[in-house]
């Protein structure tokens, strides 16, 4: 459901630019649920989406080199798993 979420929300994003009017290599954010709140990345691309998964341990920047070869192609979108990185969780016990 997170993930439906996160694609939903990065989806009706298309705003490509920073405020200062700069074009950026990638932008963060977070959907929060209530009791999880994961951080995201996406690397500004144009097509289809494909979320990046990252490792036990890892964040989505472990993919920084990788999305910019894709997102000529893809909107290229990595998330943290909960607890990892800067995504938080409320709940102390939960199955992946």
């Amino acid at each position: 459901m997170l993930i439906n979420l996160l694609l939903m929300t990065t989806c009706q994003n298309s705003n490509h630019n920073s405020p200062t009017g700069k074009e950026n290599k990638y932008k963060e954010g977070f959907v929060d649920s209530g009791n999880v709140k994961l951080h995201y990345v996406e690397w500004y691309g144009v097509g289809s989406v494909l979320v990046l998964i990252p490792g036990l341990g890892d964040t989505p920047f472990i993919f920084d080199s990788l999305a910019k070869g894709l997102s000529p192609n893809f909107r290229v979108i990595g998330y943290s798993r909960r607890n990892h990185g800067k995504s938080e969780t409320m709940e102390e016990k939960y199955d992946n």
